[in-house]
């Protein structure tokens, strides 16, 4: 577990945090539900930094539902946090694409790992 992807995971999950303390988002023009492609995006990255951090080897499904678990519950906090800035709301939309990008990331960082050596005798 190396301590690069951890400072990158806390990294990532400060910049998230920021992000969704702004009470007044630009939006830059951008066309409504654009914001679920950045939900995605960023839980995405999330989840393939999480699974990056946490283990060296390709993981168990087990273990990669475990993480996906542990993000599912961490986006439910991070929507709930939105209802506490003006402007700011939680929806379950915002939540299920969060949830989606937290699995794709959790596969790509899954398929990313070497394999589990084998253990000879």
């Amino acid at each position: 577990m190396s301590r690069a992807w951890w400072i990158a995971t806390v990294c990532w999950l400060v910049l998230i945090e920021v992000l969704t303390t702004v009470p007044h988002p630009p939006t830059f023009g951008a066309p409504s539900g654009s914001d679920k492609v950045a939900h995605a995006a960023l839980y995405g990255v999330l989840g393939f930094l999480v699974m990056r951090a946490t283990h060296r080897a390709r993981p168990s499904p087990r273990s990669a539902l475990a993480v996906l678990m542990a993000l599912l519950v961490w986006g439910a906090l991070d929507e709930w946090h939105q209802m506490l800035i003006p402007s700011r709301s939680a929806t379950v939309g915002d939540w299920v694409a969060d949830a989606v990008g937290a699995a794709l990331g959790i596969l790509a960082g899954t398929l990313r790992a070497p394999p589990i050596e084998s253990r000879s005798a």
